[in-house]
């Protein structure tokens, strides 16, 4: 059985401006971008060991080259599933139910914010 009050402490707190109602920007302050920085480690070590991510990440390319790259790659590589699946496991059974109703708008969020996430990486 999942215990959804210690898996929602697991997230870091981040200062954002709170809204009350449950939009997806809602969602993505207050529950995607904790999980994000929660998985920023383990997301540095699956660059680490993918080299054609490192490669895309490591080059001299300026950044909007390379965020261009690793959106042409997370849409080919089975690896935005992985990625996709590293954050929505830590789900809540009540934040899935509405991540899979909108599956769709979050997860185009989801790889933007991972984008940016790789981007700031210093490897």
């Amino acid at each position: 059985m999942r215990d959804e009050v210690n898996l929602q402490n697991l997230r870091p707190k981040i200062q954002t401006e709170t809204t009350e109602d449950h939009t997806l920007e809602h969602f993505q302050n207050e529950v995607l971008r904790p999980i994000l920085k929660f998985q920023h480690e383990l997301f540095k070590a699956e660059v680490m060991n993918n080299p054609s991510l490192n490669k895309i990440l490591t080059s001299n390319f300026p950044d909007e080259i390379k965020r261009d790259q690793l959106k042409s790659f997370l849409q080919k590589s089975e690896l935005r599933f992985q990625f996709l699946g590293q954050i929505s496991g830590l789900f809540t059974i009540n934040e899935f139910n509405f991540y899979n109703k909108r599956k769709k708008d979050l997860d185009k969020r989801i790889v933007s914010m991972l984008i940016d996430r790789l981007l700031s990486m210093q490897i």
